[in-house]
């Protein structure tokens, strides 16, 4: 059983932009081309990466139904962390208006709570980590010449073969038993205008 007890299964996704090579997350406005979309369902602590081709509102919500499919499932709330453009001087930018709609999702912006941040921190230093000691060796000597692709895939492997928090499971482990209470995929994986 998961000791973490302060998320339901399948209730919660939370996304964020990191900087690929710090780890650090970075708002939307201040986004380049080795940005790095960050998602983490907090029951499991189950992660994904992906890169950012470009810091506009449809990558951002391309790269988050990717995400959708990626995990198998939708949550009931997309906790956005740092994502400042899903609100405009209008109200909710349009972009991320037709995503909860389409996906029947609350989304929720803002700079989150301190519990969140603290747990996200934790994530993002597991990925420093990571990312750090695969970078210095055992990746390079493995996958030299691999693609960005594929050297993010290989650290995301990596995070998600670790134990979350206080668990003897690992992310994975968690996410198998979590992945039954998220929410079906619609048939159709584009978006409705």
């Amino acid at each position: 059983k998961n000791k973490n007890l302060r998320f339901k299964p399948g209730e919660e996704l939370w996304i964020c932009i990191i900087d690929a090579d710090s780890g650090e997350m970075i708002y939307d406005e201040d986004m380049n081309a080795e940005s790095v979309i960050f998602a983490m369902l907090p029951y499991s602590g189950y992660s994904f990466f992906m890169y950012l081709e470009n810091n506009n509102d449809k990558q951002i919500t391309k790269t988050i139904r990717n995400i959708f499919y990626f995990i198998g499932g939708i949550p009931k709330l997309l906790y956005c962390l740092g994502i400042n453009s899903i609100i405009s001087k209008k109200g909710t930018n349009d972009s991320y208006r037709n995503l909860a709609c389409y996906y029947n999702i609350a989304i929720v912006p803002g700079n989150g709570k301190k519990s969140k941040k603290e747990l996200l921190n934790k994530t993002l230093s597991l990925y420093k980590k990571t990312f750090s000691d695969i970078s210095s060796g055992e990746f390079k000597n493995k996958y030299e010449g691999s693609s960005k692709e594929g050297f993010l895939k290989y650290v995301m492997s990596r995070l998600n073969d670790n134990a979350y928090l206080n668990n003897s499971k690992s992310r994975k482990q968690l996410y198998s038993e979590e992945k039954a209470f998220l929410r079906s995929l619609p048939e159709n994986i584009l978006l409705k205008r």
